[in-house]
């Protein structure tokens, strides 16, 4: 599974709009919406209730997110880690 879809869902939950998400993103709201779409076709099942003006999550969507969110926390934060680790150190004399 592609983990920035994972991360292109995680916004769209946390904003009002496929639109909205593309903003905070930096992304066309079409991007946003293929990749929404790829992932409810890789999970089989619809993530968000779509209108023309906003979404919301489905009972699913609601339940992925709810997993989602700590797991990408936490993998943001070793990311994080590693760059502290593999920084460049200052030279030695």
């Amino acid at each position: 599974m592609d983990l920035s879809l994972l991360s292109v869902f995680e916004k769209v939950a946390e904003a009002p709009s496929f639109a909205a998400a593309a903003r905070r993103l930096g992304q066309r709201r079409s991007s946003i919406s293929r990749a929404v779409g790829a992932l409810e076709k890789d999970l089989d099942v619809q993530l968000f209730n779509r209108t023309t003006r906003a979404v919301a999550l489905t009972s699913a969507g609601a339940e992925l997110y709810e997993r989602l969110a700590t797991q990408l926390a936490a993998l943001r934060d070793a990311a994080e880690g590693l760059r502290h680790l593999t920084s460049p150190k200052a030279p030695q004399h």
